[in-house]
């Protein structure tokens, strides 16, 4: 999961239609035995354009190592959540005391 993580995180920019704050993004996906993503489903989005363009990141994800029963590779349904927050920069670091 972790290597998913960061490939997420490297793929993933944010939209400019997000006004800041936080966001939570739910989506639901199957896991092939060949490792590759598919039936892509977004449970909680942001917008259309956020929502198609999450779904083209996983479906281009790097192959996942597939889950074995009794030996023998099988599909598997993930679901995850990812929370985007947008901090405001600070325009002066320096602080008075």
């Amino acid at each position: 999961m972790s290597e998913f993580n960061k490939y997420f995180i490297n793929k993933f920019k944010t939209p400019e239609t997000f006004d800041g704050g936080v966001a939570k993004l739910i989506f639901q996906f199957m896991a092939e035995e060949d490792g590759k993503i598919d039936e892509v489903k977004i449970l909680r989005g942001l917008d259309k354009k956020t929502d198609l363009y999450i779904i083209d990141i996983l479906k281009n994800s790097i192959p996942w190592i597939p889950v074995e029963n009794g030996g023998k590779k099988v599909r598997s349904l993930f679901t995850i959540a990812i929370t985007i927050k947008i901090q405001e920069e600070v325009a002066d670091s320096s602080i008075t005391k």
